[in-house]
């Protein structure tokens, strides 16, 4: 009882700093309803399923010692923080809905690739075909995950992680906000 008193002190003193009404929570439902964007872009890769015209992908080299079990720990963090990463559209009826999946398995997320063992060239080479490869993988809507991360180790002290989303659970500002947290959540 005490936590809901805090929250609604809370909410009223936001509301009194900004005037702007809170956001209501919504309540826990099997689907929910999407919004016109992501019902277009849904729309659109049931046209052509193969197209990876909505991927999106932010690769980031890290050098220096990477942590790989830290790493994959703030991946299954980032994953449970934020519900459109674990959430998957299908129809339902002749509705465009999204489901959200509380469990989820981290193994469908993250790949680890070692390819320490290549020739310098030849590192440089696989590491950048790993990331058009995570890049470039169509996804299917209706099944999560969405989202891909991939380390890719180059060597001990070098590293590529890449981050792929799928352009309708993601825009530009969520994707900074996903990097920024991710990276605080690892450090």
């Amino acid at each position: 009882m005490k936590g809901k008193i805090m929250r609604e002190q809370h909410t009223h003193i936001h509301q009194k700093i900004t005037g702007i009404p809170a956001i209501k929570k919504s309540p826990e439902r099997e689907n929910y309803p999407v919004s016109m964007q992501q019902e277009g872009v849904w729309l659109q890769a049931k046209i052509d399923p193969a197209s990876t015209v909505w991927n999106t992908s932010h690769s980031w080299r890290y050098e220096g010692r990477l942590d790989t079990a830290a790493m994959k720990e703030a991946i299954r963090q980032l994953i449970r923080r934020h519900k459109p990463l674990r959430t998957n559209f299908r129809l339902e009826g002749d509705r465009i809905c999204q489901f959200i999946h509380e469990r989820y398995s981290i193994e469908a997320y993250y790949r680890y690739i070692d390819i320490s063992g290549k020739p310098g060239e030849e590192r440089e080479a696989e590491a950048r075909r790993l990331e058009i490869e995570v890049a470039q993988a169509p996804y299917d809507l209706e099944k999560a995950p969405l989202a891909r991360y991939t380390v890719i180790r180059l060597r001990e002290d070098d590293h590529v992680m890449v981050m792929g989303l799928h352009h309708i659970i993601t825009d530009v500002t969520t994707r900074q906000i996903l990097w920024k947290e991710l990276i605080a959540i690892y450090n």
